[in-house]
């Protein structure tokens, strides 16, 4: 079950690297990571907490984090992170969705509302395009060695 969740997540970050518009690849990575926290808490608890059995996808966290932070860089240059906002500081967003798993499940139901308020001091206020995205995909920004390391 741990290795099947951690192939989809593999799979999601690589669609994601490939998806040239930031603003929604950074907004539905985080919306996704806050929904498993509230579906799986026990496997997300063995994945991301101490638990014995997540070590063994310890590579697979590291290289999910790099294509994270990937993301991240490619939303600030084209405008869908606020000023001042970090990829540090979305890691922290992430840690509060996080948290919230340890709470009885009738509490963890509030993680959407602090996703929605997290999403809120992370991006930008959302503008109509009125040119084409010229960065390209987010994946042109990600090294080989990065992608290469998720599949393993």
């Amino acid at each position: 079950m741990l290795a099947e969740q951690v192939t989809r997540c593999e799979e999601e970050m690589r669609a994601a690297l490939a998806d040239p518009d930031s603003r929604r690849v950074l907004r539905g990575t985080i919306l996704r990571f806050a929904e498993r926290q509230v579906r799986n808490r026990v496997l997300n608890e063995a994945l991301l907490g101490s638990h014995a059995a997540g070590a063994a996808f310890t590579e697979q966290r590291r290289a999910h984090a790099q294509g994270f932070a990937r993301v991240v860089e490619c939303a600030r240059h084209d405008g869908a992170v606020r000023q001042g906002v970090s990829i540090e500081d979305t890691r922290v967003a992430l840690r509060a969705i996080s948290s919230f798993r340890a709470l009885p499940a009738e509490r963890a139901s509030t993680i959407p509302r602090l996703t929605d308020l997290l999403l809120s001091g992370v991006l930008t206020e959302e503008r109509p395009r009125t040119t084409p995205n010229t960065t390209g995909t987010v994946s042109r920004m990600v090294s080989p060695v990065a992608v290469n390391s998720a599949d393993s």
